[in-house]
């Protein structure tokens, strides 16, 4: 133990004598009395600045998705208020009302030509319908070329077992129905599919004056506009806002080919499947936001159908959100980090400079130092010499007289 306390003692003494040996030259000296502590504070500077430059980027950026979202509700919001309005001016007309007493002639023809004057009036309905309590449509408008065309005898259908039927007629008096999101296909003259319609279904269960269910009323909704109105919200806020449905299907997304998977039979093509651990924190809350390793998420639970009906299906839901790509997020950072680097590296280069200069300046004050104690030391040996030689030139002298 003594052998060993002496030799940590050896050792830490000539640490010592070669720190003090290191530090009397000017240089090492210099950077470590200036250059050190000049490089903490510029570093402690350099991630303040970092922080507070990329705050001062990223707030408008996050805050325009917030805006994107609160826009993209409100679309939501006043395009289906309308839906329901329509719906319910139509229920409230005295010629549905005369054709569900069934006691009149012409009633059905006369409600058939209020319901086109409405839909060239409206332009947003590809179908107008009233179905009678068996489901069979007792007055049908279609409007798929821009033009109400009233459809009756052998062409009217009996959907007496299509789902919105079903659903609607159990609905109370006052509610209404909205349907998940379908695809109307649009056919070419040779058969073949030139494009898909997506459409909402609207409808509210129809009631005689005695409360006698007669049926259900039905809008077929071309809701393009409305995806429409989103996707232009979206490219305002920089094209981030995705509308899906409670399975996590896209209706709009970032990619058009994402739309509608669960119509095209292509299941994989889910928020869900494609970023699970961010579509588990979308259904924590009715409405927020968050970073991930995906991006930044901004997003709003939103129930489609009237918020006043006590009852609701599983498609009532929809979820509305904003997002901001983690590569768009990186690639900000790397930005600011570069200009952050910039400043770092210019002060860090400035500190060394003057750190370098100052040990020079030192270095050669020190050899005129050292050369100016030479000359002195010289000049007082030649002084204590001079008395010397005096005494010995006067002996010299002396003797020669």
């Amino acid at each position: 133990v003594e052998l060993a306390g002496r030799a940590f003692v050896t050792v830490m003494s000539r640490g010592l004598t070669g720190w003090r040996t290191m530090l009397a030259r000017p240089l090492p000296r210099n950077l470590l009395v200036l250059f050190l502590p000049w490089s903490l504070l510029i570093i402690v500077l350099s991630l303040l600045l970092y922080d507070r430059m990329l705050s001062d980027r990223l707030e408008p950026l996050l805050e325009a998705q917030t805006d994107s979202l609160n826009e993209g509700v409100a679309v939501l919001e006043r395009h289906l208020s309308s839906l329901r309005g329509d719906l319910q001016f139509l229920n409230q007309q005295p010629l549905l009302k005369r054709a569900v007493r069934q006691d009149v002639d012409g009633s059905d023809a006369a409600l058939s030509e209020l319901f086109a004057e409405f839909s060239d009036s409206r332009g947003t309905y590809q179908h107008i319908r009233w179905l009678d309590e068996n489901g069979m449509e007792r007055v049908r408008i279609d409007n798929t070329s821009g033009k109400a065309r009233p459809v009756s005898g052998p062409d009217l259908q009996n959907d007496s077992a299509a789902y919105y039927f079903v659903e609607t007629m159990h609905l109370y008096k006052g509610e209404s129905y909205l349907s998940r999101f379908d695809l109307e296909r649009q056919y070419r003259p040779d058969g073949s599919v030139k494009s898909f319609v997506p459409i909402l279904r609207a409808a509210l269960p129809v009631f005689s004056e005695r409360g006698e269910r007669r049926g259900i009323l039905v809008l077929d909704y071309r809701a393009q506009r409305l995806l429409e109105r989103l996707r232009e919200t979206s490219v305002a806020y920089g094209g981030s806002l995705q509308l899906l449905d409670h399975e996590g299907y896209w209706m709009l997304g970032e990619r058009p080919e994402h739309a509608f998977g669960f119509l095209l039979g292509k299941p994989e093509l889910t928020l869900a499947s494609h970023q699970p651990s961010s579509w588990r924190r979308l259904q924590a809350e009715q409405r927020g936001s968050f970073i991930d390793s995906a991006g930044f998420w901004a997003y709003s639970h939103f129930r489609p159908s009237d918020a006043a009906s006590a009852t609701s299906n599983v498609a009532d839901h929809w979820l509305l959100l904003s997002h901001l790509p983690a590569q768009n997020l990186s690639e900000l950072r790397w930005d600011v980090l570069w200009r952050v680097l910039l400043f770092f590296s210019v002060l860090q280069g400035l500190g060394l400079l003057i750190s370098v200069r100052r040990a020079i300046d030192e270095a050669e004050r020190l050899r005129a130092e050292h050369g100016l104690h030479v000359s002195s030391r010289a000049l007082a040996s030649s002084n204590e010499q001079l008395p010397v030689s005096y005494t010995h030139l006067r002996a010299h002298e002396t003797k020669a007289n």
